[in-house]
């Protein structure tokens, strides 16, 4: 740690980073390509870099596995994400849907071509629907009540700035035929549950909450961000999606690489708060594992970080004061999620069968269970410890991807781990984690699963992230606010950027874009080679640039 609160020529830094997550390290790497190079530092709380990209790699006999705990894919259209993945030359494979997902709702397996087709012996899903939409999955339902929403059955394939200028120029009613809830009202004072449950009634927006995999998209958030989001289609089939070979924390790994040589990251140390002085330098107040408190003197000052860290700041602040004071900090709403991930030396998935369809790659399995979601994998990465390829004698399963309420049900067998802490990097999951699991996955698939080789978890709504992502909350209108929140305050000058106040919020791209943003419009720095200026202006991410 410096010593000193100036940088080593005896001026304070010009800029200083927080957070070495994809925001930051990013951030980093684009200022240090100006000429002249402005003087850095870079303050990050934890012993790594990529935030919540985390690559975990388990080790068992002799061979390395590597699975995602954090996220684990992009979509081919994020501009940013493809364009940062070319430039630092990282492999990227296919990140393949199944065609064919299981669900298992109250009880019951049932297959997409089951909803959706109309086989030999019909399937009914258990809800009670009216027929004409008892044919639709999740996905479907989605676009067909947004589009009844906004009264126009196209809405599904519009671009982001055709939702943002019909959100700003019309307003949200309740549907005929019944009480009206709703008369007029801008759509982002209304909340996506309630707008769900006006269109679909009670037993629709069940069906749409279990079946569609995340708790978190049919919450109370803003339903002007709810609508465009859930119609894009996460599952979709025209979404196609990428990985890198190497783990998404390849990424990160390589923007620390890159700049390792111009530019230390302080592990290990956190800000604490900061103040201003007379002449308008920032005194920021940190405090390292091993050398303790400490000042540095800065100019500016970028957060790279997500509402949670930001609320860890010292409330007493002028600027913590200001966010909280103008409603700010609480515009997103925190979203936690956990994740359980499983290593098995045999692919037992595969010896699915039910009622004559059997399981395909990757998935997911969605259920209605604390379980959530499943993803199987079968083409992991493996080597030895020397380097060389090792057989494919090992399959992971990510045997839980819950988020919000289901979360909380794995949260209360955190606690059967003994001297662990839920804010430590991994965490090996205990015997009644695992059997809680294995017991719902029998249920699921209808067969005996034999023991994992070896499984850990992750609970990322531990602090300091406090969440897996975030969504823009009812009340906010979120142009407004996603651009307030990148200069908050005119007398400090201090930004925030990353994915939590974003417009692609749960997305590394959302992260990659306020930073872009930041640095084209506050530091005058020229846009990322390849990439459209307008795409980055207008959020347009479904655009094609």
């Amino acid at each position: 740690m410096p010593t000193s609160p100036r940088a080593a020529n005896g001026e304070p830094y010009d800029v200083t980073i927080v957070g070495a997550g994809m925001a930051g390290l990013y951030s980093a790497w684009r200022l240090l390509s100006q000429v002249p190079q402005p003087r850095l530092c870079f303050l990050e709380e934890s012993n790594r870099v990529g935030g919540r990209l985390d690559s975990y790699t388990f080790t068992d006999r002799g061979a390395d596995v590597t699975v995602e705990l954090g996220g684990m894919r992009f979509q081919d259209s994020m501009a940013l994400v493809a364009k940062l993945v070319s430039r630092l030359k990282l492999a990227t494979a296919s990140f393949p849907l199944s065609s064919n997902r299981l669900f298992y709702l109250r009880g019951m397996p049932i297959w997409e071509k089951e909803i959706t087709e109309q086989p030999p012996v019909p399937v009914s899903l258990p809800y009670r629907l009216p027929q004409s939409l008892l044919n639709k999955t999740a996905d479907q339902l989605f676009n067909w009540a947004v589009s009844r929403a906004v009264g126009n059955s196209n809405a599904p394939n519009w671009s982001t700035e055709q939702w943002k200028a019909y959100v700003l120029a019309n307003t949200y009613t309740s549907p005929p035929g019944k009480r009206q809830a709703f008369k007029n009202v801008k759509f982002w004072d209304v909340g996506f549950w309630n707008l769900l449950y006006d269109q679909v009634g009670d037993e629709g927006y069940r069906y749409l909450t279990d079946a569609g995999g995340y708790d978190s998209n049919t919450i109370n958030w803003n339903s002007a961000l709810a609508m465009p989001y859930v119609a894009s289609g996460d599952y979709a089939s025209s979404a196609k999606y990428l990985k890198l070979v190497d783990g998404y924390s390849a990424l990160p790994r390589a923007l620390a690489q890159a700049i390792e040589e111009k530019l230390a990251i302080q592990f290990c140390t956190r800000l604490v708060g900061f103040t201003k002085d007379g002449t308008g330098l920032l005194n920021l107040s940190i405090n390292n594992e091993d050398s303790g408190p400490a000042t540095i003197q800065t100019k500016s000052l970028m957060l790279c970080m997500p509402r949670r860290s930001l609320e860890l700041l010292d409330p007493d602040i002028e600027f913590s004061t200001y966010l909280r004071d103008f409603g700010l900090i609480d515009s997103v709403l925190r979203q936690p999620s956990f994740k359980l991930l499983m290593l098995f030396d045999q692919e037992w998935w595969k010896q699915v069968k039910i009622r004559g369809y059997t399981l395909q790659r990757y998935g997911p399995t969605i259920t209605d269970l604390p379980l959530r979601m499943i993803w199987y994998f079968d083409d992991l990465k493996m080597h030895y410890n020397d380097g060389r390829q090792a057989p494919a004698n090992y399959w992971a399963l990510l045997a839980s991807y819950s988020d919000m309420v289901t979360e909380q049900f794995w949260k209360g067998l955190e606690t059967l781990v003994p001297g662990s802490s839920p804010s430590a990097p991994v965490i090996p999951a205990p015997p009644e984690m695992v059997n809680m699991a294995l017991d719902q996955l029998e249920r699921v698939h209808g067969m005996p699963i034999p023991q994992p080789v070896a499984a850990v978890f992750k609970d990322w709504g531990a602090d300091p992230f406090g969440a897996g992502y975030h969504a823009w909350a009812v009340g906010p209108q979120p142009w407004d606010t996603y651009v307030r929140m990148f200069h908050p305050m005119d007398s400090y000058q201090v930004y925030i950027c990353g994915e939590a106040y974003s417009l692609d919020q749960g997305w590394v791209e959302g992260a990659l874009r306020t930073a872009e943003t930041v640095l084209l419009k506050y530091f005058g720095i020229p846009p990322l080679e390849g990439v459209h200026p307008e795409y980055v202006k207008s959020g347009a991410r479904h655009h094609g640039y």
